[in-house]
């Protein structure tokens, strides 16, 4: 959303910058920020001459500064986010503090009213592309076994829902996501998210980097057709559009 400068409501919670850094890094980054989540500064970690005094004291402020936050989004916020959200425009207190970093427990119900659908993506539209990604890649495999792809009408873009998989294992392959018994069904779960949104947007396709983003959202939105829903309205925005199209003199503008 875009930002007025009102002032709705109070909070007094530090500020807390963020960093970034990288191609797949640098849209992590931009998709991250987007969605309110501020990366651990530098001298917040454990320093290895620091005291057990001095780090238990940094978590406590650290863990008083999220439940601050929590509350500010849960009391303050989400139940007027109607109201103080009007057509698309973020008031310039809930902006501010939206860059300290939204709480992981409220993501689940911010970003998708932050990012909105202005698009207006349905359950049925989301449907019909995931079987569309799915007859993609069975047209691939079978043009593989031939050794020749002329033939395939899919090839182009939208052919680009073969190359998910490649990307799947290693985006961020250390984390639970991944390593638990649920783990398939993550991955799955982006196949799914990842490839409708190839087929939704054939003039795009799948771009190596947007794993990430969809991971990201499927961390805290279970449901794929909605984190489907954010993914494509987020993409759709001038940040990442033309990027992902690879349109340089649109991405400097």
């Amino acid at each position: 959303p875009d930002v007025d400068t009102s002032s709705e409501f109070e909070d007094d919670v530090d500020d807390a910058p963020s960093q970034h850094c990288g191609l797949s890094q640098m849209l992590l980054s931009l998709g991250t920020t987007l969605m309110g989540i501020v990366p651990p500064t530098r001298g917040t970690g454990l320093a290895t001459n620091a005291s057990t005094h001095r780090q238990r004291s940094m978590s406590m402020k650290k863990e008083d500064e999220v439940r601050q936050l929590t509350n500010v989004w849960q009391t303050q916020i989400l139940p007027r986010w109607e109201t103080l959200v009007r057509k698309g425009v973020m008031p310039a207190e809930v902006r501010k503090t939206w860059l300290k970093g939204i709480p992981a427990t409220v993501r689940r119900e911010v970003w998708p009213r932050a990012i909105g659908n202005k698009l207006v993506l349905t359950k049925e539209l989301y449907e019909i592309n995931l079987a569309r990604a799915k007859q993609s890649l069975e047209r691939h495999a079978a043009s593989s076994e031939h050794g020749s792809t002329a033939a395939n009408p899919a090839f182009g873009r939208e052919a680009t829902v073969a190359h998910i998989d490649v990307d799947l294992p290693r985006t961020f392959p250390d984390m639970a996501f991944f390593k638990e018994a649920a783990g398939e069904n993550g991955i799955s779960a982006m196949r799914e998210v990842l490839g409708a949104y190839a087929l939704y947007r054939p003039d795009v396709g799948y771009v190596q980097g947007m794993s990430y983003l969809a991971y990201t959202l499927l961390l805290y939105i279970e449901d794929p057709m909605q984190a489907f829903v954010c993914l494509a309205n987020l993409l759709n925005t001038h940040s990442f559009v033309y990027l992902f199209r690879m349109d340089m003199p649109e991405v400097r503008r």
